[in-house]
Formats: C-alpha cells, structure tokens, sequence
C-alpha cells in the first residue's frame, strides 16, 4: 500500500468531495490506502526502513521513494512538466498508433493542461504532484508506456540543449538521495540496486 499525502486522496480519485476530513474520512481498517497523518512521529520512517529492509537480499538493496512513488517524486523534485507531458501520451497511445491523433496535438493539449494544473498548485508540490499522479492513478496511463515516453523526451530535450545530464542530476537530487531515483547495475558488482515504486506504504 502505497502512503500519499493527505492532500492527494481526493485529487487521485480516492475519495469524494464530501469525504474529505474528520470525522469523513474513512478509518484506516476501512481503506486499503494511507495518508501520511496515519503515521505519526517517526512511524513512516520506521516503515520505509522496514519496507526496504524486507525487499533487500544478499546481493540486491531496494531504495524507497522519498515521498510516494517514484512518478509522483519525480514530478515533486522539478520534472513535472515532463511527466505530465509522459503521462497525457501514455494515455493516448492507442489513438498515435491508430493515426488518429499527432504527439504534437497531444502535447499542445497537455501543455495546457499543465499550465492550469501549475497554476491551481500553486507553489505547493505535494498538490502538484497528486494532480499530475492522478493521471496514472485517477485516468489510468500506463507507467510502462509513460516510462518510454518520458525517456523520448528526455532524449530530446537533451539532443536540443534545453537539458543536460547535470541539470537533470540536480533537479533529482534536490532534496533527496540520487539512488532513490535511479536503477542502478554495477557493471563490475554482482550486487543490484533497485528502486522501490511503492513509497513507504
């Protein structure tokens, strides 16, 4: 179970409008979800080593997202623009391969889009990033297709210099541990590090 932040439950399609809040909000043996409330004082950092400790083996060490899954850190830590970019083509990829829609009119569309999201969030990332994990969670983009989406445009944005591997290593390890972010394969290890999608949950 994944744990999200408490704005996220109605924006991800968890809860209704008048759900929202003491006394409405479900109690926890009634929702197979978490909020972060749920776990006070140190209990979710508890829970996040317990988590990575359980996945772990001799030669694997998994590494949990510092905030929810790895989609919503991503957006959390500056690639918002990207993911929602990913995402809105994940969900449309049936219509690209029928020919019946252009990536530049989906990405026209999800530009848009974005910028009304931005401007609803505000400055409060933890609101950003729920709306643009509602996409997935909420719409149902595929993770794996918005995966290979938002590596194209990375790509592209790297081949016509709006991005460079160092910007992209500092908006990821803006207040959190580079490993979280990343699948690492040591070459010369047999050791594996893998990341952990499903939060602290």
């Amino acid at each position: 179970m994944d744990v999200m932040p408490d704005t996220a439950p109605l924006i991800v399609g968890k809860l209704k409008a008048d759900e929202i809040g003491p006394p409405c909000l479900p109690s926890k043996r009634k929702r197979k979800w978490r909020i972060k409330s749920d776990f006070p004082g140190n209990e979710l950092d508890t829970r996040r080593a317990e988590r990575c400790a359980k996945a772990s083996e001799q030669n694997v060490e998994t590494f949990v997202s510092d905030e929810w899954t790895f989609e919503y850190d991503l957006v959390f830590h500056g690639l918002g623009k990207l993911v929602y970019r990913a995402a809105s083509l994940a969900l449309a990829d049936d219509r690209l391969n029928a020919g019946s829609t252009t990536q530049a009119a989906v990405l026209t569309a999800a530009d848009a889009n974005y910028v009304a999201v931005e401007a609803a969030a505000a400055t409060d990332q933890e609101r950003l990033g729920s709306h643009v994990y509602a996409l997935f969670e909420d719409r149902g983009a595929s993770k794996a297709i918005a995966a290979q989406y938002l590596a194209e445009l990375l790509e592209k944005e790297i081949a016509d210099g709006t991005l460079d591997a160092n910007q992209l290593r500092a908006l990821l390890s803006d207040g959190c541990s580079a490993d979280t972010h990343q699948a690492r394969i040591d070459p010369f290890s047999e050791r594996r590090d893998t990341h952990c999608d499903a939060g602290a949950g």
